[in-house]
């Protein structure tokens, strides 16, 4: 009897257990900011949660066509002294939107990236946005996440 109840238990224990340790589903996480967004402010911070495994799409409007786009940069991990990766660029894609401007020359288009949470820790996806001018590249904007996984 007191080997059955024993053997009970420990199957309640190792099942408890086994629970709490499976990871979440994947998180399929989107960020996109507008035009008139990226007009109103020329600085934008956004901070994120985010789990190993989850995907990152970010997008960003471009006027591609005058000469503007934006770059990205990952700052490292943040408040740790080695530089272990945290989100990897997984996909790129420029999107042509067509219809109105929002007061700007050229055509409004988007840029889209999508990242792979890889590993653990704070890290900043910086965006900038550039534009070409007799050969000196100018930051005219930035956008900027601060993705925090644990």
């Amino acid at each position: 009897m007191k080997l059955n109840i024993f053997v009970s238990f420990g199957v309640f224990v190792l099942l408890a257990l086994s629970s709490s340790c499976e990871a979440a589903a994947p998180k399929a996480i989107v960020v996109e900011v507008s035009c008139s967004e990226i007009q109103e402010h020329k600085h934008i911070t956004n901070d994120l949660a985010a789990g190993i495994g989850d995907t990152i799409t970010i997008k960003l409007c471009s006027y591609l066509t005058i000469d503007y786009q934006w770059k990205y940069k990952t700052i490292g991990n943040i408040g740790r002294s080695w530089e272990e990766p945290i989100v990897r660029e997984n996909d790129y894609e420029f999107v042509e939107q067509g219809g109105v401007n929002d007061g700007l020359e050229g055509s409004k288009e988007k840029q889209v990236w999508t990242f792979e949470v890889i590993g653990k820790g704070t890290t900043e996806i910086r965006m900038e946005y550039t534009i070409q001018q007799t050969g000196v590249e100018t930051v005219d904007r930035t956008y900027s996440m601060i993705v925090a996984v644990k």
